[in-house]
């Protein structure tokens, strides 16, 4: 099971080893983004502070209100903490990272690679300096451990982590 489509390389792994795949569509992931119950001062988040907090032109920024000037640029009327940002999700090698990035930052970066303030190479990425994690286990367990966390992990891992997180609302609009 996976939460993307079979990539090239792996139907070429498949092949080298005589494993005919049979993709059977069953349902859409659900990504639940979220931070420490302690953090109240976020509730609800737009792609575009998303996008500001984790895109590519957010490399380097460590505390949420740093994120703060890009937000408002792109529209956000979101006001960030003066906080830290530990920001934690699934690496490279996860569906739901690749989710994430389709559903959450691509339609921003598709607007700024139009608008020349990243390349096209840029969209389809995020930011490179985050805890990346490959067990969702352990991406609750440092969103816990951070009152100023943010992160991200399909739906049924935020569930099952109860009050020890909190689900951010995400807005429809900036």
């Amino acid at each position: 099971d996976a939460s993307r489509p079979i990539k090239e390389e792996e139907i070429a792994t498949c092949d080298e080893n005589g494993i005919e795949f049979i993709e059977l569509k069953v349902a859409f992931d659900g990504i639940t983004v979220m931070t420490n119950p302690a953090n109240d001062a976020v509730e609800c988040v737009s792609f575009e502070d998303l996008y500001a907090l984790m895109g590519p032109e957010s490399e380097g920024v460590d505390t949420w209100n740093g994120a703060q000037a890009l937000a408002t640029e792109l529209g956000s009327s979101t006001t960030f903490p003066d906080a830290s940002l530990d920001l934690v999700g699934p690496g490279t090698e996860s569906g739901t990272y690749d989710s994430f990035i389709e559903i959450a930052l691509d339609p921003v970066a598709e607007v700024r690679a139009e608008e020349g303030a990243i390349t096209e190479d840029q969209v389809g990425t995020m930011r490179k300096d985050y805890s990346s994690q490959a067990d969702d286990n352990a991406i609750i367990t440092q969103i816990e451990g951070s009152d100023t966390s943010l992160g991200w992990v399909g739906f049924a891992f935020a569930e099952e982590a109860g009050d020890g997180v909190k689900e951010l609302q995400i807005a429809a609009e900036a």
